[in-house]
């Protein structure tokens, strides 16, 4: 831009030149002819062309920064799009958060005179899956059995947790991983344990188990647990957040 100002201010004082010598002007006290001038300035003739070059080189370069210009405020406009996407979802998101937790805490296990509430009542309940286990010999059977006696508890805790996780794997938003993974570390070990016996036997079986697996949802699993009841022969390794299972002795379940 710089350069076609300085071209433009020497062509208009050559012309300027041309035309006050035209007029009489002669600093230099020279002889000088008008039509002599008039021919000087018709050989540079050429010159006109050179202008219309540069006014159409201007008219380009406006163009391609009229085309900047739209492109940056369409890159704005998809932008400001993106953030109000994101911050609608992020408030519906943690309000499904909070409503899960609420589950969480009013979840309350009577037994006897004693009541174990929230995380408690979940780690209670894994007292009385062993018990089970023992009694039928079989993971999976005791599991049935847990999950029956549980089943106004844990049913609608396992759906509203299928439901966040889909919420969210269903958005279009982006870094879908870091909001899972936000839900994943909430859960106690006794709930991820929960959640892959659900998803290994029970009704997670065939929507929540893929989620699961595509979020690595049993990352944070204990070993022991993993071991204990024997989630590697139910759950795939994408599950834990890993490529393969690395090797645990399985052993029979008996005992809390």
């Amino acid at each position: 831009m710089k350069r076609i100002i300085i071209i433009a201010l020497v062509l208009l004082v050559w012309v300027a030149i041309i035309i006050a010598s035209g007029a009489g002007w002669n600093p230099f006290s020279a002889e000088w002819d008008f039509s002599n001038t008039g021919a000087f300035g018709d050989s540079f003739g050429p010159l006109s062309a050179v202008m219309a070059g540069i006014a159409a080189y201007s008219a380009i370069a406006a163009f391609r920064a009229q085309q900047f210009e739209i492109e940056r405020l369409k890159s704005r406009e998809i932008d400001e799009e993106k953030s109000k996407r994101k911050s609608e979802f992020e408030g519906t998101f943690f309000q499904l958060m909070r409503s899960f937790q609420n589950i969480v805490s009013e979840t309350d296990i009577h037994s006897g005179n004693n009541v174990k509430s929230g995380r408690d009542a979940f780690k209670s309940m894994m007292v009385k899956l062993s018990n089970e286990v023992a009694r039928t010999g079989s993971i999976q059977r005791g599991w049935m059995e847990t999950i029956e006696y549980y089943k106004n508890d844990l049913n609608h805790y396992f759906r509203y947790m299928y439901h966040v996780v889909s919420f969210v794997d269903q958005s279009n938003i982006d870094n879908k991983y870091f909001y899972v993974r936000l839900l994943r570390a909430a859960l106690s070990d006794s709930e991820l344990t929960f959640l892959a016996l659900n998803c290994g036997f029970g009704e997670g079986r065939i929507k929540f188990s893929p989620l699961v697996e595509k979020y690595a949802l049993l990352h944070n699993i204990s070993d022991e647990n993993r071991k204990k009841w024997q989630i590697d022969s139910i759950m795939p390794a994408a599950a834990f957040g890993r490529k393969d299972n690395y090797p645990i002795d399985s052993v029979p379940c008996m005992e809390e």
